[in-house]
């Protein structure tokens, strides 16, 4: 083998140059394959970056089926090079044909779960289920590929007829369209299908007909991990229907509560007739007795709208109880609405009712079988703005930290004075631009006049190594307030650095009460005892719901939570969810949301 080697080395030393120029004309062969393909890798990176089309589909898009089959539809997307991260659109299917089972979202995407709606098309002759579909990334792994399954779609057969599914925006309002987010795309990436809503076409054999409701008593039993209600009897009269206790319950669910176990619900829909009715019941606990606080039915029309009933019977009392122990009453217990015909009614024969299950236990009376009296209720001042820590201006107050401004004068929120920097300390000029507030155009419907005229941001400072430094002997995370610009529609303002911070290069990076952090675009230089120390302006992601500095499908949650006007919208996240600061949680808040989950994660 050693003699091998020295043949090879003679070899070369006797023909070195014809060796030299071989290698020369590979290495000049390969540079333009090289460069192809980093061209090529860079182009792929471009164009996915500009959001390329993506292209949506049904599998199977169409079927034959018989009354009682379940079957599966898959959503796809092809992403066309586009990492995907959010989805927000409507599926419309006739739920009077087709029931819809279940909604499994496709790795890796997580759903948002959202109560479907019903109602009547062409006078009611036409009955149409809407589901809502939002689906986030809340991980790293990127969504990429040729078919990607957005989320698989059960349905059951119900009755004969056609069957068509389709997805796009909502069908009662085209301005609610169809929303795909891509990382790095800022903005809706546009698809390839022409024609929206995509449709698929189902087909339901022979109809045998819905059960007549039964005669005599239907019992019920409802529970959940926070609520248990049973009776021996049950039924909603309204508009001249008997709506009893059917056989299935399509949703049977309680809303957790999101103040520390003060509030909960008991939910439920069913159909009879093809007729969908929901009853729902909303308790609160006031450190004493748990109650029920509203309650409420559909009122047996399509589509259905909502019936309120007063919460005590005929003496003026309400159903209440003490923590963990069970109201019951062996009579009827009827309820009647609070406005509206006397001949509607909910009623209850032996109603066993229990609130607040996942609660502790605590000392509580022994069970009684009457309705007892109601709590007083508890009078709060209008303009108190129970927000605790983002109180507009004119709220009451009794500390700053209450207000949104920061400032407290005279027991109610003002404006924040401009902060100024003194002589001989070091200041850093501050403009931020927040999304949707600005100027309304004819295309673009920016809030020109937030409800709060400033902002708290927080300002986090670190060397070009990005380590922390020391700000005025204090910490390196500082909080400023800016105030808006009606002439640019900037949040502006300095912050005084203090007196010992030296000149240098430094990263700078800003964030409000509800975006994602931000660093100011390159080395920011900062000259000692130079009062206003220039900064470009940066526009935030807002959406930051929950203050962890990504947006994950906790804001989402809570978004939707307020957008739908749930209980679980506390005023603390309602007062961060109003993006454009208008007094609304609305669809600009949710679009503004989902565009920002193509940022996803602060700096």
């Amino acid at each position: 083998m050693i003699g091998f080697f020295e043949k090879i080395s003679a070899l070369f030393k006797t023909h070195k140059k014809h060796f030299v120029m071989a290698g020369i004309a590979v290495l000049a062969l390969s540079i333009p394959i090289i460069i192809s393909q980093v061209l090529k890798s860079q182009d792929n990176r471009q164009r996915a970056a500009a959001g390329d089309p993506v292209t949506l589909s049904f599998s199977p898009s169409s079927g034959q089926k018989s009354i009682g089959d379940e079957f599966d539809v898959t959503l796809n997307i092809n992403t066309n090079t586009n990492d995907v991260s959010a989805i927000d659109g409507y599926l419309k299917y006739y739920d009077n044909i087709l029931q819809l089972q279940s909604v499994t979202p496709g790795s890796p995407y997580t759903k948002v779960d959202i109560a479907p709606i019903s109602y009547g098309e062409n006078d009611g002759n036409i009955h149409v289920g809407v589901q809502r579909i939002i689906l986030y990334n809340d991980t790293q792994q990127a969504v990429t590929g040729d078919t990607k399954t957005l989320v698989t779609l059960r349905f059951k057969a119900l009755a004969n007829g056609a069957g068509p599914i389709g997805f796009g925006a909502d069908p009662r309002d085209s301005a609610k369209s169809l929303k795909i987010s891509a990382s790095g795309f800022s903005g809706n990436v546009p698809v390839t299908n022409t024609s929206l809503p995509l449709m698929a076409n189902f087909t339901v054999g022979t109809v045998t007909g819905d059960p007549p409701p039964a005669d005599g008593k239907t019992p019920l039993s409802l529970k959940t991990d926070y609520v248990n209600l049973t009776a021996d009897d049950f039924a909603i009269k309204v508009n001249g229907t008997a709506f009893k206790t059917p056989a299935t319950f399509t949703k049977t669910a309680s809303d957790p509560g999101a103040d520390k176990g003060l509030y909960t619900t008991l939910e439920a829909e069913w159909k009879q007739d093809t007729i969908e009715m929901r009853m729902n019941m909303d308790f609160k606990y006031d450190g004493t007795v748990w109650y029920v606080v509203e309650l409420r039915t559909y009122d047996g029309k399509t589509p259905g709208e909502w019936i309120y009933y007063a919460t005590t019977n005929s003496q003026g009392n309400i159903v209440q109880h003490a923590l963990t122990q069970t109201f019951i009453n062996a009579g009827v217990t009827t309820f009647k609405p609070k406005v509206g015909t006397a001949d509607n009614s909910i009623s209850f024969e032996n109603l066993h009712l229990q609130a607040f299950l996942k609660s502790g236990t605590r000392p509580s009376p022994t069970i009684t079988t009457a309705i007892s009296p109601s709590p007083a209720p508890t009078t709060v001042p209008v303009n108190v703005c129970t927000a605790s820590k983002y109180r507009a201006e004119d709220c009451v107050c009794t500390e700053a930290t209450q207000c949104r401004s920061g400032v407290c004068t005279g027991g109610k929120c003002a404006k924040s004075p401009k902060d100024t920097v003194p002589e001989g300390s070091t200041g850093l000029k501050l403009s931020i631009k927040i999304p949707l507030i600005g100027e309304r155009t004819a295309t673009v419907d920016n809030n020109p006049l937030p409800k709060n005229s400033s902002r708290i941001v927080s300002v986090d400072i670190k060397d070009r190594n990005n380590a922390p430094v020391a700000v005025d002997s204090s910490n390196n995370a500082r909080k400023v307030s800016l105030h808006f610009d009606g002439t640019n529609y900037n949040f502006e303002g300095q912050i005084n650095l203090g007196t010992t911070l030296e000149t240098g290069d430094y990263l700078v990076k800003l964030s409000t009460d509800n975006s994602l952090y931000k660093l100011l675009p390159g080395i920011i230089t900062i000259t000692k005892g130079r009062v206003d120390n220039p900064t470009a302006t940066i526009k935030l992601v807002t959406g930051d719901l929950n203050q962890d500095n990504k947006l994950s499908i906790s804001d989402w949650t809570n978004m939707i939570a307020c957008n739908e006007n749930k209980p679980a919208c506390t005023a603390d996240i309602k007062a961060l969810a109003d993006l454009n600061d208008n007094g609304e949680i609305d669809a600009l808040d949710v679009t503004m949301l989902q565009i920002g989950f193509g940022t996803r994660n602060g700096d």
